[in-house]
């Protein structure tokens, strides 16, 4: 089992970021988490919280029961 650092910062791309979280046959993806590279700029900390939102759906589609969490260094969010 393992758990997946999404990256959403400045070299993000969806596709690739969709790509690296399929499961491949000997591992079980359990989660998926992120943290954010400027907490304190509330515009992009709020660019990469939509960007992890985004990609949730297309992650519960290759495992409903991955948990997710993301986490800044002056708020978090619930997802």
């Amino acid at each position: 089992m393992i758990q997946v650092l999404l990256d959403f910062g400045f070299l993000y791309n969806d596709e690739k970021i969709f790509e690296a979280v399929k499961p491949c046959e000997n591992l079980e993806i359990t989660g998926c988490f992120t943290h954010f590279s400027k907490p304190l700029d509330k515009s992009w900390t709020s660019i990469q919280f939509s960007r992890f939102k985004n990609l949730i759906p297309k992650i519960k589609e290759i495992n409903p029961d991955i948990k997710f969490h993301c986490v800044a260094t002056n708020r978090f969010f619930t997802l």
